[in-house]
């Protein structure tokens, strides 16, 4: 209970000045003081806006919205989708937007209304479908910004359903081209062939992913921006786990070595929306001690779904030698997502891998490595198909091979066999790198059929790439990683290239000759060697777009860009 004294003759102040006056904010504020009250912001509320969409004329078509909601908020991004009907094309967008991109992607920062424009072809244009997938149909303007009243150019774009890709044009157009530009002067008949997607095919052509994904594309289910980096971390993968046709994200996470025991969480996945990457949860089989390092893609069952095996070595707490106990996991995907796990129980610190059809009967082998087989005495592998994921272990030519870190299969002399190029610590009092290609003759790989390339001892691959420039029919090698300088520091990041001009029995450093400022500060993982941009020209670069780390063919020299 509080009371307060007052003087008699000050009583009558306290009634009569401003009704309550300064005596009531005195116990008001006496009171706030011993109860313990203080004031605190309020947080201002995240602006929402409306967005109305509609299609002119409502018998041309629809536009679909997502996410679609009654109020979007302030900042988030909406993808507005148009869909004709029969005999309709969409031509561009009017109101609060303008052009024909399709989808369009809008940030909300205002109420919006947008209308998508259909408009009626005057001719008919017959699309066929020969397998799975659809075509897109949009009209282009021509250069004067007026669409041609007759002969309407139409632009196509095949959309293979999941787990199929599209092959090529017939009828009215051929070729492959996509998006593909016919002018609709006369009845068209147009037919668009799509086929299987080929899982069956090296774990490195499938490390070649279709998507180069930007990780400011990454998102948890909350919304909340995820800050890890799968494109600059080893242990990740693209494949299309859902069959919708789009790539998506397969990840292990990093982990702090400062922990012990270490921690094995569940892989995250990252389901691509078309504009994003949206984290959900692993709903596949429970996977033992899972943290893979290098994730190998391919349809190990031949089911035409990827699967992926799982190269598992845990790195320990500091300080502590590598565990060898680790075992592979293949992680079988269906229709109805990854649904099977086959545990390798042979425990060890298999650090590296890759797959391919060694034997040419049809099916993937799979080779993986201990890295510390020197140590714990459990061989490195060929583990040999039967065509269900069902395997043989072959120990030959490669089991005692120590300390192998880096694995590709390629057929880079073109016999029609695969090789199968390493990096390795061999045993010795120098202990430096040895970078190899095992030829390959459908049956096993030795040291003894090998070329040697000559590389800096100082340097840690973290990627082999591949690509015949010259059309010459030897791959040249484009080994990158990075390497800490004599007196310490931040690594540096490299990329190189090894060519062969005498059939593959030496390979010569060319990189100073053909690849302009090899050497940044910039970190990076996952290099790739492929036409990204679709432009007819090669293109070296990192995992993520971010950071926009690539360098282009210009016919004679790889250029920074």
């Amino acid at each position: 209970m509080i009371s307060i004294n007052t003087p008699k003759d000050s009583k009558k102040n306290f009634m009569s000045t401003n009704k309550l006056g300064w005596f009531t904010k005195g116990l008001v504020g006496a009171l706030l003081a011993v109860l313990g009250f203080t004031a605190c912001e309020v947080e201002e509320p995240i602006p929402t806006y409306t967005l109305t969409i509609s299609s002119s004329p409502a018998e041309g078509g629809k536009i679909t919205i997502s996410p679609q909601v009654p109020n979007h908020p302030e900042g988030s991004q909406v993808t507005l989708t148009p869909e004709p009907n029969e005999n309709w094309v969409f031509k561009q967008w009017e109101g609060d937007a303008t052009g024909s991109t399709t989808p369009l992607q809008i940030t909300m920062t205002s109420n919006k209304a947008i209308t998508g424009v259909f408009v009626k072809r005057d001719y008919p244009l017959n699309i066929k479908i020969e397998g799975e997938g659809t075509v897109e149909e949009k009209i282009v303007p021509n250069p004067s910004g007026k669409e041609y009243p007759h002969g309407t150019t139409v632009e196509l774009t095949p959309k293979p359903k999941g787990g199929w890709e599209f092959v090529g044009w017939d009828g009215s157009i051929t070729g492959s081209d996509a998006p593909k530009k016919i002018s609709v002067d006369s009845p068209k008949n147009v037919i668009a062939k799509f086929k299987r997607k080929n899982y069956l095919k090296t774990s490195y052509e499938l490390s070649n992913f279709e998507v180069w994904f930007s990780s400011d594309q990454l998102f948890k289910s909350n919304g909340e921006k995820y800050t890890n980096n799968p494109f600059l971390d080893e242990q990740s993968t693209q494949l299309d786990i859902d069959g919708d046709g789009l790539e998506d994200v397969f990840y292990f996470e990093g982990y702090d070595l400062q922990i012990s025991p270490t921690p094995n969480p569940p892989p995250s996945i990252f389901m691509n929306t078309g504009s994003i990457l949206k984290q959900s949860s692993y709903s596949g089989p429970n996977l033992k001690n899972p943290h893979g390092v290098k994730l190998v893609v391919g349809d190990f069952n031949n089911d035409f779904f990827p699967d992926i095996f799982s190269n598992v070595a845990v790195d320990p707490p500091l300080n502590k030698f590598p565990f060898l106990n680790d075992n592979c996991h293949l992680i079988l995907n269906s229709t109805q997502g990854f649904n099977k796990v086959k545990e390798f129980t042979d425990e060890g610190f298999w650090y590296t891998g890759c797959s391919g059809d060694i034997d040419n009967d049809g099916d993937l082998d799979i080779i993986t490595f201990n890295f510390h087989n020197q140590a714990n005495g459990v061989k490195s592998r060929i583990m040999w198909n039967d065509g269900t994921a069902n395997f043989s272990i072959d120990f030959n030519g490669i089991g005692d091979i120590p300390v192998v870190y880096q694995s590709e299969l390629v057929d880079v002399n073109f016999d029609g066999f695969l090789d199968l190029v390493i990096t390795f610590i061999p045993n010795g009092p120098t202990r430096t790198n040895d970078l190899r290609i095992l030829w390959g003759n459908g049956k096993t790989y030795t040291l003894t059929n090998s070329t040697k390339i000559d590389i800096s001892p100082d340097w840690n691959l973290m990627n082999l790439d591949f690509s015949d420039l010259d059309k010459d029919g030897i791959m040249e090698v484009f080994p990158s990683g990075n390497f800490t300088g004599p007196l310490g520091g931040s690594p540096s990041y490299f990329i190189s290239l090894f060519k062969s001009e005498d059939k593959g029995k030496t390979f010569v450093n060319k990189t100073n000759q053909l690849i302009e400022t090899n050497v940044i500060s910039n970190r990076f993982f996952h290099i790739r060697v492929q036409d990204i941009d679709k432009n007819g020209f090669l293109d070296v670069f990192s995992g993520d777009k971010k950071d926009n780390i690539r360098w282009e063919w210009n016919g004679s020299k790889f250029l920074k860009k």
